[in-house]
């Protein structure tokens, strides 16, 4: 498979510049053996008169205008069904590629011709705090065979779908993407699924702000009926899998305490009258919060013990220290980015490009 043909998928919605800054990381791979897919989720802006810009430069580049927004999720597993090459990864619109990327992945591919995705560090760029770190880092290059071991090692530092290249046989055994969006999943069933490799290159860069799916989406967005029907889904999914019972009760029970505490989340989210998405403010639903603080705090409010102003405060509290210790713990561990970068950032110019050389001078 010398030399395989790659897909980039691009899935974008309103955002025409970044589109530019996207295609751009992928045209200055060193591997120039690809296809360039852009598919437009109904943006209805100039990301069309964009695109078509891009095209006319580069006869490798296709787009693809949905009438309608079926979703970001839907988006992108509808566009990785269309994929015809040996190869194929999914960049969003607001990521980059990392040069070096593409020509390392496919040398790892068409080295271990068993290994099915081929998976690079991630660095994470956070637009808003203009601060970032690179994930992956416990991972050592080399190939790796599917058991638990690894799906459990994947649970605690799992490759992010950007720096990720996968051959078309993947998708067919494990599908196009977790139905949620939630990639830490996917990644998860890979590892048990099939081997993989892991090669020694910074993939991606991954920017982090208030609309990514990571804040919104996967198991944090959409409604209650669409998280219990993406549970259903990879259920099924799982259940297909040629691989040992052992291994299939494994990723049913990570899978299923995954969905479970997003559903333990949305009935406290409940309880504090916070609406992430519409579930409202019902207290029939609080009954089955199993959580124990949330459901104790709960029976004293309706015991009359404890004011249920005062239930939500302490509730509240509760979890914004939570959050805060989180936001401590990741600081720490992250470094502010060089002036460069973040006027890079800003301007959107050979972006890529100064990261990479950032991230060559000046490791965390």
């Amino acid at each position: 498979m010398t030399n395989a043909e790659i897909t980039t998928i691009i899935p974008t919605f309103r955002r025409p510049d970044l589109l530019k800054r996207a295609v751009s990381s992928v045209q200055s791979q060193s591997y120039q053996k690809i296809k360039i897919c852009i598919y437009d989720n109904a943006s209805g802006d100039e990301t069309e008169s964009i695109a078509t810009q891009l095209m006319n430069q580069d006869h490798r580049i296709s787009y693809v205008k949905r009438d309608t927004n079926i979703g970001a999720i839907n988006n992108m597993v509808e566009a990785s069904m269309c994929v015809s090459t040996p190869l194929y990864s999914i960049l969003n619109d607001d990521d980059i590629l990392l040069p070096g990327f593409y020509q390392s992945a496919a040398h790892a591919l068409n080295r271990y011709p068993s290994a099915n995705i081929a998976c690079a560090r991630t660095v994470i760029v956070d637009v808003e705090t203009m601060q970032w770190t690179l994930l992956n880092q416990p991972w050592k290059p080399g190939f790796y065979e599917p058991s638990v071991q690894n799906a459990e090692k994947m649970t605690q530092s799992h490759f992010v779908q950007t720096s990720i290249l996968m051959r078309r046989e993947a998708r067919d055994i494990i599908g196009p993407f977790e139905p949620s969006g939630d990639d830490r999943i996917q990644g998860i069933i890979a590892a048990v699924a099939f081997p993989f490799v892991v090669v020694d290159v910074i993939g991606a860069a991954y920017t982090l702000h208030k609309s990514t799916i990571s804040s919104t989406g996967g198991l944090r967005g959409g409604d209650q009926d669409d998280v219990f029907r993406h549970l259903v889904s990879i259920t099924q999914r799982i259940m297909a899998l040629n691989i040992p019972d052992t291994s299939k009760g494994y990723l049913l029970q990570t899978v299923a305490n995954f969905y479970g505490d997003s559903f333990r989340q949305r009935k406290v989210d409940a309880l504090l009258g916070r609406r992430p998405d519409g579930i409202g403010e019902e207290e029939s639903m609080i009954p089955n919060v199993n959580w124990k603080p949330a459901r104790l705090l709960w029976l004293l409010s309706k015991r009359g013990t404890l004011p249920k102003w005062m239930t939500k405060s302490i509730l509240k509290a509760s979890l914004d220290a939570s959050e805060r210790r989180r936001i401590k713990r990741r600081t720490k561990r992250w470094n502010a980015l060089p002036d460069a970068v973040r006027t890079c950032l800003t301007e959107g110019d050979n972006f890529h490009s100064a990261l990479q050389n950032m991230l060559e001078n000046e490791r965390p």
